[in-house]
């Protein structure tokens, strides 16, 4: 990189490049190569900390790229948690959206929003269940699509979005040869239960609530327990892949078409928005908006479980129909439609689904490199980035002028 562009690319940072997505806007853009991307889009398209920016941040990225092509350097967790560009190329693809810009989360950028949401909640300039209570709390209710994602954000808080690690009591533990599989907890195999994870001396609380199936015959109570009981600043609500999976496994070898509403699906796709299910959704918008809970439906990235899509363009007119309005939809299609196939190890899960360890990370990462393939964790974290903006819009928003989003936490 030549000395004009990098004294372009810190003007691009500190003149705050595009504007900031608004509404889940980041969802709408391009997949760009990372060896052959241009670093005036890079600075333009994700927003970093000014306030402590060093020339050698240059010269890491500008060695980052020279060298991307023959993936033989790796990063150290401290450099990439240091640094959210050098994570960022680090992927075998930067996410850039469509004419605005989304910051790439780290440790301490995020403990910073938090305060500074705190702050927003407690003088009502944000309109939250949350004032006056000590702890920011984020539900997710879902499957291991939802939970991986609450995995991709727990690799940032566990220090890098790239090395994690990532073993705790939602997530999982270390691989167990005898199962193939890592360790996984058993309150996360039961459903309903809150599982809780503190961060930042129990300022943010991620907690999670394992639900398989759309249908779920209880989900009108746990939805009001939920909004009712936790009374948390935000809700993810995501589920329903199991209940096409015996569907699914009789079509391993195929993709799901975008139409597709086939005679053995679409029975499955009605009862989604039948009677039970609206009642459940609406009811919870009800309650949500009298207690000022925000709610967010995350419909499924694009996957080979049949059905899925589908039912999910129906789900979102029913919350779009429910009187009063209470649910946001995180859109996970466009952003994961070109690069699912790679991403996703089985068609629907993330690709870092059993990786756990910050050696694990290693051990995969020195394989990829070895084959050429796909860098994993690109999607997983992409989505959960998307989340974080989505979540912490009003914060961004104040911070993105101050040039600062970091802070030093307990």
């Amino acid at each position: 990189m030549q000395l004009g562009n990098i004294i372009f690319f810190i003007g691009c940072l500190f003149s705050h490049g595009l504007p900031l997505c608004e509404n889940g806007a980041d969802t709408f853009g391009n997949w760009s190569l990372s060896e052959s991307i241009e670093i005036n889009d890079l600075a333009q398209h994700i927003l970093v900390d000014n306030s402590n920016l060093r020339f050698d941040h240059f010269k890491d990225l500008e060695y980052w790229i020279s060298q991307h092509k023959n993936r033989s350097d790796l990063k150290s967790k401290a450099e990439t948690q240091e640094n959210p560009l050098l994570s960022a190329m680090h992927f075998s693809q930067v996410w850039l959206p469509r004419n605005c810009s989304y910051h790439r989360f780290t440790n301490a950028s995020l403990f910073r929003n938090v305060q500074v949401l705190q702050q927003l909640i407690e003088s009502e300039k944000v309109v939250s269940a949350s004032k006056g209570n000590a702890v920011l709390q984020v539900v997710f209710m879902g499957d291991s699509a939802l939970r991986g994602i609450f995995c991709g954000i727990t690799r940032i808080l566990a220090g890098s979005e790239i090395f994690g690690p990532c073993t705790n009591q939602v997530c999982g533990g270390l691989w167990n040869p005898s199962r193939g599989a890592p360790d996984m907890p058993k309150t996360i195999m039961s459903h309903g239960r809150v599982t809780d994870l503190d961060f930042f001396g129990g300022r943010l609380r991620l907690s999670f609530m394992y639900v398989t199936k759309f249908g779920y015959r209880h989900l009108d109570w746990l939805l009001e327990s939920a909004i009712k009981n936790l009374r948390p600043f935000a809700l993810i609500f995501n589920t329903g892949a199991w209940d096409f999976d015996a569907d699914a496994r009789a079509h391993l070898n195929s993709t799901a078409p975008e139409d597709c509403d086939g005679p053995e699906t679409l029975h499955i796709a009605q009862a989604r928005v039948g009677e039970a299910p609206r009642r459940a959704l609406c009811e919870a918008a009800e309650a949500a908006r009298a207690l000022r809970v925000r709610l967010l439906y995350r419909n499924s990235h694009v996957n080979k479980r049949y059905g899925a899509l589908c039912a999910d363009q129906r789900v979102e007119a029913l919350l779009a129909a429910c009187e009063p309005a209470g649910w946001e939809v995180l859109d996970n299609r466009a952003l994961s439609r070109e690069v699912w196939p790679q991403q996703c190890f089985d068609g629907f899960h993330f690709d870092r689904f059993q990786i756990h360890s910050e050696e694990q990370h290693k051990q995969h990462l020195a394989g990829y490199r070895a084959s050429r393939g796909h860098l994993p964790g690109q999607l997983e974290m992409q989505l959960g980035h998307s989340l974080l903006n989505r979540l912490f819009q009003a914060s961004l928003a104040l911070l993105q002028h101050s040039g600062s989003f970091t802070a030093t936490h307990p």
